[in-house]
């Protein structure tokens, strides 16, 4: 249909068909939207480069160069303040290009022109959104600190993150072997005097090592000698007193019991000149010479259970066996078996009955006094007793009697060659 009249021209719309000025409208809308929502994301994603196309724009340096940034950050919002002008441009030209076209018409085609427009929704609709994007892209300061981002000055402050130091305060104080409490010689001494009273209540005199009071008095004596003596007393004391309790029990020297003569040897290791040394040694002494001469006034010489003259000499031959007490009391007690040892023979009690026989008293004498000669002759005595013995059984014919006799010579003198022979004659 082809309509000549310009009036009814203008007024008529074709189906169908579209102005071209309706076209530009549409696709700068369309652009107009894809511009606001890319500015939009690198809003949201990318504010820091917001902030730094601002201060590009408004002359402000940055401490970073632009060759730090990401491409995507720069480029689109350069474009899309160009686009915004460019937006802003057309639709003024498109309305200005709408009279010109209607120049030749009446007045009043210009009075119903805006008419015109209501037949073009969709240009009127678009162009809202550019508004609020050109909003969002001119003030970028007060969208940029919804999200807490560091800044470009992050770079002028390298240290983050700040990193605790790792134990520096340990090589100032330094881990020391333990030490002396204190290095005043007075108080040391003190310490010492009183360590060394303490081990002796503990009874840790000698022992153990590492730990004793014998050992606290000779670090002390290097120190103060003085106040060293006091814990040597202590010491020393403490034996003292137990082998005094020693002597009262009549513990003095025998082997395999604590007594009193080991407290003495303990007192000569630690202090051999003190006076309480000395004192117990004499003590001991005396004890034993006072029970042996009992001994002697009762005539128990050799009798059984080790309470006898003779046990008592032999704890006197260990506490001093060249002390003169213990030679005359040697020449007493050998007296003594020598007629104790007669008066058995006269007793014709040779070998028996045990423990008083005289065959036994000559033994214990010549074990005390090797080269007595009585006591030798007084073996071969008993020998000869017995060899003649065997000697009348044998004549009798009596030869189980004979060798029975024979048997208890050889038990005194083994080694007697007349009883040996005498024996093969009465065998065979």
């Amino acid at each position: 249909m082809h309509i000549t009249d310009p009036v009814f021209k203008d007024r008529l719309e074709i189906k169908g068909h579209s102005h071209s000025a309706k076209k530009w409208a549409l696709a700068i809308g369309i652009v107009l939207v894809i511009i606001a929502g890319v500015s939009s994301a690198m809003v949201y994603f990318f504010p820091n480069t917001i902030q730094y196309v601002n201060k590009i724009l408004s002359g402000t340096p940055t401490a970073q160069s632009p060759s730090t940034l990401p491409p995507e950050a720069t480029q689109p919002v350069v474009t899309a303040h160009e686009g915004a002008n460019a937006s802003a441009a057309p639709p003024v030209n498109t309305h200005e290009t709408a009279p010109a076209a209607t120049d030749n018409a009446s007045p009043s085609d210009h009075l119903t022109e805006p008419a015109a427009p209501k037949a073009q929704p969709e240009p009127s609709a678009v162009p809202a959104k550019p508004i609020t994007t050109s909003a969002v892209v001119t003030e970028p300061i007060a969208a940029a600190p919804a999200r807490p981002v560091a800044t470009p000055s992050v770079r002028a402050e390298p240290v983050a993150v700040p990193v605790k130091p790792v134990a520096p305060s340990v090589p100032a104080q330094p881990v020391t072997a333990p030490t002396e409490p204190s290095t005043d010689p007075k108080e040391t001494v003190e310490r010492l005097l009183a360590k060394g009273k303490k081990q002796i209540a503990r009874t840790r005199l000698t022992s153990p090592e590492g730990d004793n009071a014998y050992e606290t008095y000779q670090a002390l004596l290097k120190m103060a000698p003085l106040k060293a003596q006091q814990v040597l007393d202590g010491i020393v004391d403490w034996y003292f007193k137990q082998g005094s309790k020693y002597i009262r029990k009549g513990r003095l020297a025998q082997a395999g019991r604590g007594n009193a003569y080991k407290m003495y040897q303990q007192l000569t290791k630690i202090a051999p000149e003190h006076q309480s040394t000395q004192t117990l040694l004499s003590e001991i002494t005396d004890a034993l010479n006072q029970r042996g001469e009992r001994q002697l006034r009762r005539n128990r010489l050799t009798s059984s259970k080790g309470k006898n003259a003779y046990a008592t000499y032999q704890e006197m031959l260990t506490v001093g066996a060249d002390s003169q007490s213990t030679q005359r009391f040697l020449e007493t007690l050998v007296k003594r078996l020598l007629a104790q040892a007669e008066q058995q023979m006269e007793k014709r009690k040779y070998t028996t009955p045990k423990n008083d026989n005289a065959a036994e008293t000559y033994q214990k004498i010549l074990k005390i006094s090797e080269d007595n000669a009585e006591a030798q002759n007084g073996i071969n005595k008993i020998a000869n007793r017995y060899r003649k013995l065997a000697l009348d059984n044998k004549k009798l014919g009596r030869y189980a009697t004979s060798l029975r006799m024979i048997e208890r010579g050889l038990q005194v003198a083994p080694d007697d060659p007349r009883l040996n022979q005498l024996k093969q004659e009465v065998i065979e």
